[in-house]
């Protein structure tokens, strides 16, 4: 069995994920690569036979589902408004 680890882009998580071989030789270069485009590690890697059961695997997770409803919340968006201000005003300096 193959393990999977899955990364999500960070507005749209529902949709916008994709996934590495941890075992692949070109993991570690590939996982940077899509840090540097801002994706973020979801989770743990994900144990399957195949890299199709694997999405199905992950697609199934309920905590998923439970943040995207925490997300819905006043209060989530506004820290995380709060946040993307903080890093752009960061970023605008430099």
């Amino acid at each position: 069995m193959s393990r999977y680890q899955f990364f999500t882009y960070p507005y749209n998580q529902i949709t916008d994920f994709t996934y590495l071989d941890v075992d692949s030789k070109d993991y570690i270069i590939n996982k940077q690569a899509l840090i540097e485009q801002r994706f973020e590690l979801d989770g743990a890697p994900v144990v399957a036979d195949s890299a199709q059961e694997a999405v199905e695997k992950y697609n199934c997770n309920f905590s998923r589902v439970s943040q995207e409803q925490a997300k819905a919340g006043v209060s989530y968006t506004l820290i995380m408004g709060l946040v993307a201000l903080w890093k752009w005003i960061r970023q605008s300096k430099s």
